[in-house]
């Protein structure tokens, strides 16, 4: 379907549910989705093979933390009193 037909069988006259920002894009995508998932997986498969290790990509951070410390939580449980409850 042509960009004009959709226009005219979702635009004013037609459903109304054309929308001049979004629709367009989206028609772009799933005309070229297969290249572009094709561009997606060789690209990764190219990532994958020449064994770029994902710790590049993601930000590692090491806390020191005692041993001797027992592990605790604290529960805090409190609750809101309507205006009308009694004292």
């Amino acid at each position: 379907m042509s960009a004009t037909q959709a226009q005219h069988l979702h635009g004013k006259k037609g459903d109304g549910c054309w929308h001049d920002q979004r629709c367009p894009s989206k028609r772009s995508y799933y005309r070229n989705r297969r290249e572009l998932n094709e561009k997606r997986r060789s690209h990764y498969r190219q990532q994958v093979s020449t064994g770029e290790p994902a710790s590049e990509q993601v930000e590692t951070v090491s806390l020191l933390v005692a041993e001797e410390a027992a592990p605790y939580a604290n529960l805090y449980i409190w609750r809101e009193k309507r205006k009308d409850a009694p004292v």
